[in-house]
């Protein structure tokens, strides 16, 4: 499926501002400050609800732009003025949650995390790829922030993107055993076996990633193994 195409509608200096990280220019953009006048303030709060609502031709909001930046301080003025902005798609369907976790802001994704409206739908929103957060976490590395979403809802270790690739085979094929631990690690966050999906792409699984990557790793790869037995005894 091809990205969407969206006209370019985001104010000049609001997009200077949040992809600068200049707080102070924000500030303006949005009205916020403290000097104006009760009438300019009206003003200024009718174009703040427009000009927040502008997008790049990426179909990226001020938040999206924020986030990836890792722009904490502006994530949350941005939040403050529009919460149903942690909602929003750009034209690879992406809301500002996973474009935090594709690039690693973990102070970003936890506040974002904490915002979420309603975490389920959340935390759960899949890009056009069909990726979640976690993915993007997995696959760049970010293992404090797949360790908050996994404390958040373990849920997401289950899904699958449009490949049928799993986080665990992410992880397992980048030779993260933090990662798959943490995956797999149910004692210490409450879920149960039947939460993580195994899967890969091409009917692969996370222990033909093992394989391919242990090279006489034995420890990493009866990891894999054992966790897999107890998933097939519990399952049984």
């Amino acid at each position: 499926m091809a990205a969407r195409h969206t006209p370019h509608t985001i104010h000049p200096q609001l997009l200077k501002a949040v992809a600068t990280g200049d707080a102070e220019l924000l500030e303006q953009v949005l009205g916020l400050q403290s000097s104006a006048t009760e009438e300019q303030g009206e003003t200024e709060e009718q174009g703040e609800e427009s000009c927040l609502k502008g997008v790049t031709a990426e179909g990226s909001s001020a938040l999206h732009i924020a986030a990836s930046c890792g722009y904490l301080e502006l994530v949350k003025m941005i939040c403050a003025q529009d919460i149903s902005l942690i909602k929003a798609r750009n034209n690879m369907l992406d809301t500002p949650l996973i474009c935090a976790a594709r690039a690693g802001h973990v102070d970003v994704a936890e506040y974002l995390m904490e915002c979420a409206i309603d975490e389920q739908e959340d935390l759960m929103a899949r890009n056009l790829d069909g990726e979640t957060a976690m993915h993007e976490a997995v696959r760049n590395g970010h293992f404090l922030i797949l360790k908050g979403l996994m404390s958040r809802d373990n849920r997401l270790a289950a899904v699958v993107n449009e490949n049928g690739v799993s986080p665990l085979y992410l992880a397992v094929a980048s030779n993260r055993a933090d990662m798959v631990k943490a995956l797999i690690g149910n004692s210490s966050h409450g879920a149960t076996p039947a939460t993580v999906s195994y899967s890969g792409p091409d009917g692969q699984t996370a222990l033909h990633a093992a394989v391919y990557i242990s090279k006489g790793n034995f420890k990493f790869t009866s990891c894999i193994g054992a966790i897999s037995y107890e998933i097939c005894a519990f399952k049984s």
